[in-house]
């Protein structure tokens, strides 16, 4: 399913599925930018009552997939081969906190990677006060609009909506947020220290 939204100023073409054809197209046509800019913001959602990974979000240039794993019957190896490409650099928000939280089978260890977004930045700044900050703060300190990337947030209760089969607009923004922002972000860092 395609959805077709605006986030952080870039309007970004979504696909939202669980079936593995769906998931090796959109990998595939992707395949090119993502070796390309090598960065790809990276989220996992999960409802907060139960614990278990709901989605899988990966965010490049214009294009979002977000991995139904909930509905689907296994991970595909497009998507494992993809999270497994060193050349690549996968960069969220949140990750390790949600990742201790979790209640995972075996199976499903191979989709826990990436670099948290303030670690990269500060690394890449030389700068340990940047460590445990917001968004926003980053975006600033990378010379990116601050106003960009505050927050979104649901009118609804979000809580246990990861687990639907169709979402709206207003929760397709609200669920890609921390991706496109590590995105956007990690991608400036890294540019900025290869013309450095």
């Amino acid at each position: 399913m395609g959805y077709e939204v605006e986030i952080h100023g870039v309007k970004v073409k979504v696909t939202v599925a669980h079936e593995e054809g769906m998931i090796d197209t959109f990998l595939s046509e992707l395949e090119e930018e993502v070796l390309q800019t090598r960065v790809v913001g990276f989220d996992i959602k999960c409802d907060s009552n139960d614990k278990i990974l709901k989605l899988v979000i990966l965010f490049v240039g214009t294009r979002c997939l977000i991995f139904q794993l909930v509905h689907a019957n296994r991970v595909p190896d497009s998507l494992k081969k993809i999270l497994a490409d060193e050349r690549i650099c996968f960069v969220g928000k949140g990750l390790r906190r949600k990742a201790s939280s979790l209640s995972l089978g075996l199976y499903h260890k191979e989709l826990l990677i990436g670099i948290e977004l303030d670690v990269l930045v500060a690394r890449v700044r030389k700068n340990p006060d940047l460590l445990n900050k917001d968004a926003i703060t980053l975006a600033c300190e990378v010379g990116l609009k601050a106003e960009s990337f505050s927050p979104i947030q649901l009118k609804d209760d979000h809580k246990r909506i990861w687990g639907n089969i169709v979402f709206s607009v207003e929760q397709i923004v609200y669920a890609i947020q921390k991706a496109s922002a590590s995105y956007l972000i990690g991608k400036k860092t890294l540019n900025d220290l290869e013309t450095s």
